[in-house]
C-alpha cells in the first residue's frame, strides 16, 4: 500500500494519534480543529505554521519539506521561506495608489487606511486565529510648540475576539505601552508573550486573551505619526519573517498621513496614561463634547470642520487624562 502523497496525508496520518494531534496542537497554539481543518484542505496554514510543524516533526522532516514544495512552493531550497507567502501582493499597491488618487481628500485617510488594515487582517490572519490591527496615531498636544505627550487609537480592524472595528471609545497610549514604547525608540518591537515579554515594573495592559503583539513605528525619513500595533491570540506569532511583513503595513500606512501629523523625535514626550478602564468612562463624553462645540459655533456664525472639532475635542480629553494621572 502506498503512503502519504501529499503533506496533508502525512500530517492526517500523524494526528491520527490522539497524543501526537494533542501535542501538536498544543505547541503550537491551535484548536485541534484546525489540524483537522488542514488535513481535510478545508483551511491551508500561514507559512510560519508550517516551518514550526516541520520543526516539531524531524522524524518526518524531509518528507514534509518533500511534499511541501512539490504542493505548495513554501520551500525554495528546504529551508527558506517562499518571499511571495511573506509580501504585500503588488496588485495590491496598485490598489492603495488608486484609492488615493480617487478618493475625495475629506474622506481619503478613513477608506484608505480601512483598505490596508483589511489586507493586512487578511493576510496575517487567514485562518481567522484572533488578531486586531490598529492605528495608533501622535495627538499633538495644545499650544504652539509642537509636543506629542500620547498617541491615540485612530482606526483598527479585528476577528473575533476582538470587535472588528474601534469606535468612539478609543484609548490613549502612553509610555506604559508597547505601542508608546516602539515610537519612543523608533523601531519595532514584538512580544512573543505579553505576559512575560514586559518588564514588572511597567504597568502594561492587555486582553485577557491576548497573548502576543508587534508594534511598528509609522515612520517619514526621521519623523514618526504613530505606529501599527498588531496583537494575537497565538503566543510567538510575530517571529520573522511576520514581524516584517508587519512592518511593510506600517509603511504603506504612511502614505494615508499628511506631513504635518509627523513629528521629529525631540518633540516626542509621552506620559504614562490612566488605566484603561478610566479612560473609557472618560472618554465616553467625546460625542458630548463635539456637540456642544458645533452648536456654539452654529450659534457664533463660524465656519468649523469636523476634523478640527475632533481633534480639539480629544486633545481636551488628553489633557484632562494626563492631569488625572498627575503627569
Amino acid at each position: 500500500m502506498a503512503g502519504p502523497q501529499t503533506w496533508r496525508e502525512l500530517l492526517g496520518t500523524i494526528i491520527s494519534n490522539p497524543a501526537e494531534r494533542e501535542r501538536l496542537a498544543n505547541e503550537l497554539g491551535i484548536a485541534k480543529v484546525t489540524l483537522t481543518r488542514w488535513v481535510n484542505s478545508e483551511s491551508s496554514p500561514r507559512s510560519h505554521y508550517l516551518r514550526r510543524l516541520v520543526a516539531l516533526l524531524p522524524e518526518h522532516r524531509d518528507q514534509l519539506l518533500a511534499a511541501m514544495s512539490r504542493e505548495l512552493a513554501v520551500f525554495a531550497d528546504g529551508e527558506g521561506m517562499s518571499p511571495a507567502l511573506e509580501e504585500i501582493p503588488a496588485e495590491f499597491y496598485v490598489q492603495v495608489l488608486s484609492a488615493l488618487r480617487s478618493t475625495p481628500s475629506v474622506l481619503r485617510q478613513h477608506a484608505v487606511m480601512q483598505l490596508i488594515l483589511q489586507q493586512a487582517l487578511r493576510q496575517l490572519d487567514p485562518e481567522r486565529l484572533g488578531l486586531n490591527v490598529v492605528v495608533v496615531q501622535c495627538v499633538p498636544a495644545q499650544g504652539e510648540q509642537p509636543r506629542v505627550r500620547s498617541l491615540r487609537e485612530l482606526a483598527s480592524k479585528g476577528t473575533a475576539p476582538w470587535p472588528e472595528f474601534v469606535g468612539d471609545g478609543a484609548l490613549f497610549l502612553g509610555a506604559e505601552s508597547l505601542a508608546g514604547y516602539a515610537v519612543q525608540v523608533g523601531r519595532v518591537h514584538a512580544l512573543s508573550s505579553v505576559k512575560e515579554g514586559w518588564p514588572d515594573f511597567i504597568p502594561y495592559e492587555y486582553e485577557e486573551f491576548e497573548q502576543s503583539a508587534v508594534a511598528c513605528p509609522i515612520i517619514r525619513s526621521t519623523y514618526t505619526a504613530g505606529c501599527l500595533l498588531v496583537t494575537s491570540t497565538q503566543s510567538n506569532y510575530f517571529a520573522p519573517p511576520t514581524d516584517r511583513l508587519v512592518q511593510n503595513y506600517a509603511d504603506l500606512l504612511g502614505l494615508c498621513f499628511d506631513d504635518s501629523d509627523f513629528y521629529p523625535a525631540q518633540c516626542i514626550e509621552l506620559h504614562v496614561m490612566p488605566p484603561h478602564k478610566v479612560q473609557k468612562e472618560h472618554n465616553a463624553s467625546f460625542r458630548k463634547h463635539v456637540r456642544d462645540i458645533f452648536l456654539q459655533a452654529a450659534q457664533a456664525q463660524l465656519p468649523v470642520s469636523s476634523a478640527q472639532v475632533e481633534r480639539s475635542v480629544w486633545q481636551r480629553l488628553e489633557e484632562e487624562l494626563i492631569g488625572s494621572a498627575g503627569g
